[in-house]
């Protein structure tokens, strides 16, 4: 489950006057209305804590593994069927979940991961535990990082006719769901908050207030949970960061869903994050993950004499660029020589050409660094025309090289995404935005530590957003 670290800060929620005025009057259905007006008045919050948050909606195949069943409309037994025949939904959002359900799903990941369980459930009474286990975010959570230090009607501004790049609605949808994280994130990495699925907030709803708060979590008793983000179904004036839907936390609708959050533990350190982007905060240690990148400098690194390109921090992100023509391809590699079994997680922008290199022999081997364990970072063609996807795997003694196992095809987003390699004896498997992609099992298990070396193809730019090991 891919979560993206969210810092504290504070927002104005809600929608201003003129803005509620223009919707209602736009509107002639009363309770459309009514959703409308429950957006004011605009009130200044303070979140005092960073939070994790999921980067997708859940899909129906995360659902399906953890609880067993799919319960949504657009998949291959759901009423939906027929539209969307021959697709694989398994990276669409879930839908047709309830609250509740989403509640369980919550608790369920927790135990899976042996994290205590955030709620316990007592008849239909759910009690907050606290702690560090999976949640629902609150309705003031999700707009904060919906907005990601905007004010406007969307995170991209307020012309609707950017919108089609961002959100899955009615005019582009085609009444069904979509693959998560398609179009374009948030300016926190956030994908599919507008369209798609309505998602489930923790709140049960209630009016503003023009009094300034800190960590709402909504009302305390209620009759009507919030969803927050409009869905496919629902024209742009709902798909808005502002806009407020409800429903009885037991219903199980069309296109609703949700994506989960988490409170982060005493063990984070938060850097501040710039309000429309800026560095990322990075975990200093969480589950056992620690940066190799801190966001600052290349403390961890060195350019082996292969490179002919360059290396630079910049806007707390590591890039690599090739060095034109002629193979000038940039290289860089770990200062540490012993790295044997270990999980590598990256976060990267979509380079032309890259590769991770992995149990590289510090001394010897082939001239040109290609020696260890390779993994593709994007999908391309080999220059004997071999092509292969992001996360296929090879071995590679000299040159040639050539992809031992091809990768299952993932589509890439436009925006960032993450790569995951797990390095464990002789078997070398990975993952992409999440999917086990590919998995090598060397018999003759020839590299069995070394370096980890990243090369950035002669006519491409590499960026990563992070870096994390964890052994």
């Amino acid at each position: 489950m891919k979560l993206r670290l969210i810092p504290p800060g504070e927002f104005e929620m809600g929608s201003p006057e003129a803005e509620i005025d223009a919707l209602v009057q736009f509107t002639p259905n009363p309770n459309f209305q009514a959703y409308f007006r429950s957006e004011g008045p605009q009130h200044r919050v303070q979140l005092t804590k960073a939070f994790y948050l999921g980067s997708c909606e859940v899909t129906q195949r995360q659902y399906q593994e953890l609880i067993g069943v799919n319960p949504s409309h657009f998949c291959g037994t759901g009423p939906g069927k027929y539209v969307v025949k021959d697709m694989d939904t398994g990276q669409h959002p879930v839908e047709r979940v309830n609250w509740y359900d989403a509640i369980g799903f919550c608790n369920k990941l927790s135990e899976k991961e042996q994290r205590s369980p955030y709620y316990v459930r007592e008849g239909e009474a759910i009690k907050v535990l606290g702690g560090t286990g999976y949640r629902l975010p609150t309705e003031a959570e999700w707009e904060y990082a919906c907005r990601a230090g905007t004010t406007t009607s969307w995170s991209f501004g307020d012309d609707k006719m950017n919108l089609a790049q961002h959100a899955w609605w009615n005019a582009v949808a085609r009444k069904r769901t979509h693959r998560v994280g398609e179009l374009l994130a948030n300016p926190f990495g956030l994908y599919d908050l507008y369209g798609n699925v309505s998602e489930w907030c923790w709140d049960w709803h209630g009016e503003y207030t023009a009094v300034a708060v800190s960590d709402p979590t909504g009302s305390s008793a209620g009759t009507v949970r919030v969803l927050r983000g409009g869905s496919s179904h629902d024209a742009a004036r709902w798909a808005r960061s502002a806009y407020r839907c409800i429903l009885n936390p037991a219903a199980r609708e069309l296109v609703h869903g949700f994506r989960l959050a988490r409170t982060i533990d005493s063990k984070i350190e938060v850097s501040p994050l710039a309000s429309t982007g800026g560095s990322e905060a990075r975990p200093k240690e969480s589950d056992g993950w620690v940066p190799l990148f801190n966001g600052k400098d290349l403390a961890n690194w060195y350019k082996p004499e292969q490179n002919k390109g360059t290396w630079d921090v910049v806007d707390g992100m590591l890039v690599g660029r090739g060095g034109g023509a002629g193979g000038q391809a940039a290289w860089i590699a770990s200062r540490r020589r012993d790295f044997a079994d270990f999980q590598l997680r990256l976060e990267l922008t979509r380079p032309v050409r890259a590769h991770v290199i992995l149990r590289a022999p510090a001394e010897g081997g082939h001239p040109y660094g290609w020696d260890g364990y390779g993994v593709a970072l994007v999908n391309g063609t080999t220059p004997a025309g071999q092509v292969f996807d992001a996360g296929a795997l090879r071995k590679s003694v000299g040159w040639p090289i050539s992809w031992t196992v091809p990768a299952m095809s993932v589509p890439l987003p436009q925006g960032p995404y993450s790569v995951e390699i797990h390095v464990s004896g002789r078997t070398i498997t990975s993952f992409v935005e999440g999917t086990k992609v590919a998995e090598y099992d060397d018999a003759e298990n020839v590299f069995t530590s070394g370096e980890i070396r990243f090369y950035c193809g002669y006519d491409s730019e590499l960026r990563f957003q992070r870096i994390d090991l964890k052994e």
